[in-house]
């Protein structure tokens, strides 16, 4: 009896470390997505999640379909290698690209934006306060867009947008209420440094992010869909929502919005742009497209401090300025639109969550994460990660039959599918962080954590007797080895007693 409950008290804490290290095995992982995908209150057309734990991929898989035939059958199945447009998330490549050209000396973070541009960029309203690039990375440049206007169209100046009198010019393009500083999420930002990018290096934007940043990452795509290779083309998917009459809608038809490619591949002649006038034509905030597996090598860059596959695409103290926080929300200054909490915080490029509130990734664990996310044409998706921790996710779905803004739960402003495809990757890696210590939830709690902490009063009355009972062992052992010494008759059968 005595021998069984020491045995136990041994392996007790081996016990509870196993649970806490348990993974999910593939045919599981492949399931849960599944689920998520055929989910009959939110279907998708597509989801696919990628993991990455101490610098490795530990995961990577992508299901469902990627292209539809006109009368709704299957065309192309979707996998980690399809390329979908893969919306703002193309933003950080944009700011690596602006990050770049600080390191070679071309540019300065807090130089004014107006100095790379062909015209004058500074709100009328907050005339001494100068629009720097620094302020176009962060969404703190007071700048204003109207829904998708911020499309430039072809043989249009991107000047034009911010100029009375124009074809385009858009009234609102300059926010009347805030200045400079205070933050608010816009697509132009990114369109004037894609403009800033062709003004510095007098090369059209998307043949500059080919050859500077998406070559050396090994990723494939490209930002214009017009020359991309057959090949190419041929590994990229559409983008769907589920609708009726134009409304989400569960039971509506797969309806596609972006790269339907059911009569042929897209052509179009630019050869009369003017590079530096309008970078917005490229998509700089979102025509990436790209693939879920070369979304890991983005990952791993930020991971290993800037180095993919010995391409230095960042230097360590570039990616650290990238990564300091230039906005955080103060809600007694009212100093952005944090979009219910969804924005907290933002660095030159990235989203930094901040597990305040509603901004989390994670029910229970405040994952310390930093990245981007994706929302466009049915598709969603987040690149985020830890560089300390060398921790990473990838998730992306398409095919949305609900609103992204309305599908979510009651602790995170973000989708529920997103938040769905996060819980997966944490069950898979079990991610090493504490959980949250929101106080409702305490609150809410006590009882629990009043039995909790009686578990670890318990556990830890546990392990002192066990030290307790191995210290007498040793000392019963050492007091009979004396004896011995003392007298030679044999007296080993007393130790059977213990």
């Amino acid at each position: 009896m005595k021998k069984n409950l020491i045995l136990l008290l041994v392996l007790f804490p081996v016990i509870i470390s196993s649970e806490n290290n348990l993974k999910l095995e593939y045919d599981e992982i492949v399931q849960r997505i599944q689920s998520i995908i055929n989910n009959p209150q939110a279907p998708l057309l597509a989801g696919g999640l990628a993991v990455i734990k101490n610098n490795e991929t530990i995961f990577c898989k992508s299901l469902g379909i990627s292209r539809l035939n006109k009368d709704g059958t299957e065309n192309k199945t979707s996998n980690e290698f399809t390329k979908y447009r893969t919306a703002s998330i193309s933003k950080l490549f944009t700011a690596i690209a602006i990050w770049q050209l600080e390191e070679k000396g071309l540019l300065n973070i807090t130089d004014e934006a107006s100095k790379y541009l062909n015209f004058p960029l500074r709100n009328p309203n907050f005339p001494d306060t100068p629009i720097t690039i620094e302020k176009l990375l962060s969404h703190t440049s007071s700048l204003a867009e109207n829904g998708s206007i911020y499309n430039i169209p072809y043989n249009h100046s991107i000047s034009e947008f911010f100029t009375n009198g124009s074809e385009i010019y858009y009234n609102g393009s300059y926010s009347k209420q805030n200045g400079p500083g205070y933050y608010d999420y816009m697509n132009i930002n990114y369109c004037l440094l894609g403009t800033i990018i062709e003004n510095i290096t007098n090369i059209r934007f998307d043949k500059y992010m080919i050859e500077n940043v998406l070559k050396p990452l090994n990723i494939t795509g490209s930002y214009n869909i017009y020359e991309m290779s057959q090949e190419t083309l041929d590994e990229t998917g559409t983008l769907y929502e589920k609708l009726t009459n134009g409304t989400f809608d569960i039971n509506g038809t797969w309806t596609p919005r972006m790269d339907d490619f059911t009569d042929g591949y897209p052509t179009a002649n630019y050869s009369e742009y003017i590079i530096g006038s309008n970078g917005a034509l490229y998509g700089p905030m979102g025509n990436l497209r790209v693939s879920l597996t070369e979304l890991t090598h983005l990952v791993h860059m930020f991971i290993n401090n800037g180095t993919y596959n010995n391409n230095q695409i960042l230097k360590p103290e570039t990616i650290e300025k990238m990564f300091k926080i230039v906005w955080k929300y103060d809600a007694e200054k009212k100093n952005g639109n944090n979009n219910g909490e969804y924005d907290m915080a933002y660095g030159g490029g990235p989203n930094i969550i901040l597990n305040i509130g509603k901004n989390r990734l994670h029910e229970k664990k405040n994952l310390n994460f930093s990245g981007h996310t994706a929302d466009a044409y049915g598709l969603f998706g987040g690149v985020f990660f830890d560089r300390v921790k060398g921790y990473g996710l990838v998730y992306r779905g398409n095919g949305a039959s609900k609103n992204l803004v309305e599908y979510t739960s009651n602790y995170s402003a973000y989708n529920q599918w997103a938040l769905d495809f996060i819980k997966l990757a944490d069950d898979i890696a079990q991610f090493d962080y504490p959980e949250n210590d929101d106080k409702s939830k305490k609150d809410t709690n006590g009882d629990n954590n009043d039995s909790n902490t009686f578990i670890y009063i318990i556990i830890i009355i546990v392990v002192i007797l066990l030290i307790a009972i191995i210290i007498f062992f040793v000392w019963r052992c050492c007091k009979k080895k004396a004896a011995n010494k003392e007298d030679e008759s044999p007296r080993n059968e007393s130790l059977m007693e213990y």
